[in-house]
């Protein structure tokens, strides 16, 4: 049963015009079939979109020329949406990327007196950062205009995007609307995720044991200093590709290892202050620590620093 009485009218029409178009031609030979169909087509395709544009307009609530006024608008003010769009692009990228560095180090508490703390190396909080400014501002645009503007003008608006278009080296293209929200959904949320899961990472070295929280929250370890089978110093050596800065190892005698490149910036030197402050804690000799120039090894009596 067809509930919609409009589409076997117009399609009738259609093949109204069709036959009157055969039937009064003057001659059979000044028809030619592949036009007559391309023109037959052509009408079906005018008259479909015709009636899927007065069942928008139905569901919006507009005639045809109060949704052409508001669309008017909606072009003229694309300009200003663009811009915003943009200036919510950086607010977030560096809100998120200062933001959960900001809230890494609150989480680990301050140093107390004796104690060092290590971080990640801030490159990981580019990651959503970088992929929510480039697909999150828009959404983050609408809301806030929704707050001004109330929610049926937004609305409007989205139906506007869905059927605009825009030209790209000669060719003309429609707004994948759908496409970008799949783009938030499977990359910029799960990067989100997986970022913030590394909010409480961080190592603090104090004066008996090295304390280590890793990733998604897990329950963070004691490694005492007195349990330590080895500690090695490895220089940087900047001959082989890729090159690799300065790193210390610590290998204690359950078989954990603790190696400085999990914290800071990999392409860094190991600071030379962090050597200082272990040697004087840890009951071994550093293996290689001849190869640090500017570290002074504490005598074996002299009291921690």
């Amino acid at each position: 049963m067809n509930d919609d009485p409009e589409k076997p009218v117009t399609l009738g029409l259609a093949r109204d015009r069709f036959l009157d178009s055969i039937n009064n031609a003057p001659g059979d030979d000044d028809i030619d079939p592949e036009d007559a169909a391309e023109e037959f087509a052509a009408q079906q395709e005018e008259l479909a979109e015709t009636q899927k544009q007065e069942q928008v307009n139905r569901a919006l609530g507009l005639t045809d020329d109060e949704r052409e006024d508001l669309y008017a608008k909606f072009r003229d003010r694309q300009i200003v949406i663009n811009v915003c769009n943009v200036v919510v692009a950086v607010a977030f990228f560096f809100g998120v990327r200062f933001g959960f560095e900001a809230i890494n180090h609150r989480l680990a508490g301050q140093a107390l007196p004796g104690q060092i703390q290590l971080f990640p190396d801030p490159y990981i909080w580019f990651f959503f950062a970088g992929f929510g400014a480039l697909t999150l501002p828009w959404e983050i645009t609408l809301q806030i205009w929704q707050i001004f503007a109330g929610r049926r003008t937004v609305s409007l608006y989205r139906q506007y995007q869905k059927g605009a278009s825009f030209d790209y080296k000669g060719a003309t293209y429609k707004n994948e609307l759908g496409l970008y929200r799949w783009f938030i959904l499977l990359i910029a949320l799960p990067i989100g995720v997986a970022n913030s899961l590394a909010l409480n990472m961080h190592a603090t070295l104090g004066p008996d044991a090295i304390r280590t929280c890793g990733y998604a929250f897990k329950p963070c370890k004691i490694l005492p200093y007195r349990n330590i089978a080895g500690i090695s110093y490895i220089p940087s050596d900047r001959s082989i590709k890729p090159p690799h800065a300065a790193w210390l190892e610590i290998v204690f005698k359950d078989g954990t290892r603790w190696r400085s490149t999990e914290w800071g910036d990999e392409n860094v030197d190991f600071d030379p202050a962090l050597v200082r402050f272990l040697a004087a804690r840890i009951p071994l000799p550093i293996a290689g620590i001849e190869n640090l120039q500017d570290v002074t090894l504490p005598s074996p009596h002299a009291p921690p620093q």
